[in-house]
């Protein structure tokens, strides 16, 4: 009897043993293993905020110092460099942290700002793309008008920008702080909506951030391409043949009337460039329309 009992205890007590040393290696691999996919993560975040913010600042730098470049099309592509900077640097950061960490120690504000910087970008990204679509099928379409001016893009940028924030400031509102309580006490940035509200507002989002934006872009790049494809290389359309006519004819008009009014007495001039002005109106509306 005592000798069963000794061989059980001792049994026991190396089953024991075995167990506790089964469990530390087993934490020892789950840690080991989590620290090397968090220095993973990581150094792939890195690389992409590296590559980011030099080849958006790449960009914008070439497009200020280069005058040639001081166009419209080049307005909207200087902001989307931006708005990719912006993502880069105030959205990527925080989200890397959000991942790696289990607490949020950047406060209530930071909260708040992060997914209003997050759904700015994206909808300065696309609407920006949106606004380079139609300025395309304006050349194509209309060779002959006048084109978009820098300044009036400009104007264009700070209003997808205005609308961009508006469209982005519920999702920021209700990003809250939630805290959680687990073996210790924990703070989580998390969106909260109201109560049968979250399927409306992912709906909308999804609708005006990506579904419209894209639509529409996708559908001017077709009419474009159309329209390029359409064309024979070489051979002038009929637009073009009654718009060339019609600006020869109002140089020819122009040049007679100056060349003739060298002759006549200064009441003559006057009387005569009062009647140029009023029939000038309807061939310059022509060549300008």
């Amino acid at each position: 009897m005592n000798s069963t009992s000794i061989d059980i205890s001792v049994d026991a007590s190396e089953t024991n043993f075995s167990d506790r040393n089964t469990t530390r290696d087993n934490v020892f691999e789950i840690g080991s293993s989590e620290l090397t996919k968090n220095i993973f993560i990581i150094c792939c975040y890195s690389v992409i905020v590296l590559i980011s913010i030099f080849g958006n600042l790449l960009v914008c730098s070439i497009v200020i110092r280069n005058r040639n470049m001081h166009s419209a099309t080049y307005v909207f592509i200087t902001n989307l460099a931006l708005s990719d900077l912006l993502m880069t640097v105030l959205n990527i950061p925080f989200n890397v942290a959000r991942l790696l960490l289990n607490d949020w120690p950047f406060g209530a504000i930071m909260c708040w700002c992060v997914p209003l910087m997050q759904f700015t970008s994206v909808y300065v990204s696309t609407f920006t793309m949106m606004c380079i679509a139609v300025d395309r099928y304006r050349v194509v379409s209309k060779p002959f008008r006048p084109r978009l001016q820098p300044c009036k893009a400009i104007q264009v940028t700070i209003c997808i920008w205005l609308l961009a924030i508006f469209l982005s400031v519920p999702h920021a509102v209700f990003n809250k702080i939630d805290p959680i309580f687990t073996y210790r006490s924990l703070a989580r940035c998390r969106t909260i909506y109201p109560k049968n509200t979250s399927r409306w507002i992912t709906l909308f989002t999804i609708v005006t951030q990506y579904v419209l934006p894209l639509s529409v872009t996708g559908f001017l790049y077709y009419l474009t391409m159309a329209r390029v494809w359409s064309r024979h290389v070489g051979v002038v359309t009929e637009a073009q043949v009654i718009s060339q006519a019609k600006s020869k004819r109002t140089r020819l008009f122009l040049y007679h009337h100056i060349t003739s009014m060298d002759e006549m007495d200064e009441t003559d001039v006057n009387a005569q460039w009062e009647a140029l002005r009023r029939t000038i109106n309807l061939p310059m509306k022509t060549v300008l329309s």
